[in-house]
């Protein structure tokens, strides 16, 4: 008898049961759940990671609660206060129904439960081990008369259960606010990390609990937060960093088989000083290892109504002097990257053209902004939200390159 008839006489049978028992079967209840890979019907059916029908023996574990990672610390690996539904042998290509499947990625269950919220977990495995793939279906069971529910289950075993890999951080994201009245700015802080894609032969580790670690640069002043576990995400409020600082982000993702720490992130904060002071701004100008950098960026807030300049410190607060041309800018940043050491890092300064939509850049030979290009250097008047480019790259009398691949300077519009 072919699977199609098979599963037509059993809804016959059900609708037998049902016709005789009248309002005694009302108040039964429960859940089946059913894969089947026939291609006459819908094809609900288990595969592998790799697309492969899971093999017969495979476990299935039908658990009582919502959905939840794999607890290597419970048995079955169940998260804390849930319950296996079945102390039966339920694995694919068995059933309890006497269809006598043995087909792989197939099985089928009928299991009288209360009404609540109860789920399916399948394993390429015949026990919950550590390195082992699955996948959960979730379903709710009503209260009687509702007449008992079928999960069609259809997945593959995406999911490995085992430690995660080491998180990264993939983005900052700064919100700047100014009242007008009276006068004050403020700004809050978003840090976003994920887990890397998985490799070959790897699956994607579930995350039950993450922390995040910042420090500011220079000090030992670090704090910690759970942030938000869902999302993998840390929100700071205004007035947590301070304006102008660079601080040190680390983020943990753990589970129940390990917990992986992330490399540390530096990030120079964008905030702006509150009761109506500067504006501030950190410009970051960077190399990657031992080859050339070439930087875009913008004066972001007008220069000081007073004087017509801005006005650059270090990371640290020292103050670098007034910045009007070009060959401000030049003189600050070879000052920082070398480390007051006279080494000369920048071979070329460029300005975006809107008339004439090409790029006016300035050569400056030998990285020399005192030389032959100084007039051109001082001439190139720094203007607010203007592109402009700077080229790094080695120091030609001594062949170095900055000491640090990042170059920070705190832009101000106010001393």
């Amino acid at each position: 008898m072919n699977r199609r008839k098979i599963k037509i006489r059993i809804g016959a049978l059900f609708l037998f049961i049902a016709l005789s028992a009248g309002l005694a079967l009302a108040e039964d209840n429960g859940v089946t759940f059913t894969t089947w890979t026939d291609t006459t019907l819908p094809g609900y059916s288990v595969t592998t990671e790799t697309g492969a029908l899971v093999k017969v023996g495979s476990l299935v574990q039908l658990i009582k609660g919502s959905v939840a990672p794999p607890d290597r610390n419970n048995s079955g690996f169940l998260a804390t206060g849930q319950s296996l539904l079945t102390s039966d042998n339920t694995t694919v290509g068995k059933d309890n129904e006497n269809l006598g499947i043995t087909q792989a990625g197939e099985f089928d269950y009928y299991y009288k439960v209360p009404a609540g919220a109860y789920y399916v977990r399948v394993w390429n495995s015949v026990a919950p081990i550590q390195g082992a793939f699955y996948n959960n279906q979730a379903v709710s069971v009503p209260n009687p008369p509702a007449p008992p529910v079928k999960l069609n289950v259809s997945f593959s075993t995406t999911y490995q259960a085992d430690e995660p890999f080491i998180p990264f951080i993939t983005q900052f994201d700064t919100t700047l606010s100014w009242l007008v009245q009276p006068d004050t700015t403020s700004g809050s802080v978003k840090v976003y990390s994920a887990q890397p894609a998985p490799g070959a032969g790897q699956g994607v580790r579930e995350i039950t609990r993450q922390s995040w670690e910042y420090t500011e640069k220079g000090t030992s002043d670090k704090k910690t937060a759970p942030g938000d576990l869902a999302s993998k995400t840390l929100s700071l409020p205004d007035g947590t960093l301070k304006p102008g600082k660079i601080y040190t982000f680390r983020v943990m993702h753990g589970n129940s088989f390990a917990d992986k720490w992330s490399d540390p992130k530096d990030y120079a904060y964008s905030g702006t000083a509150l009761g109506g002071g500067p504006l501030t701004y950190p410009i970051t100008f960077e190399v990657v290892t031992n080859k050339s950098g070439f930087n875009f960026f913008a004066m972001p807030m007008p220069a000081n109504t007073m004087t017509g300049t801005w006005f650059a410190t270090d990371v640290d607060g020292n103050s670098l002097g007034k910045i009007e041309t070009a060959y401000d800018l030049i003189k600050v940043v070879n000052i920082v990257a070398g480390k007051n050491t006279g080494k000369k890092f920048i071979s070329t300064f460029g300005k975006w053209d809107p008339n004439q939509q090409v790029d006016a850049g300035i050569m400056i030979p030998n990285n020399d902004p005192d030389g032959t290009a100084k007039a051109a250097l001082i001439a190139l008047k720094l203007e607010p939200n203007v592109g402009y480019q700077v080229y790094i790259g080695k120091d030609p009398a001594t062949n170095l390159w900055p000491s640090s691949s990042k170059t920070t300077i705190i832009i101000k519009n106010g001393p």
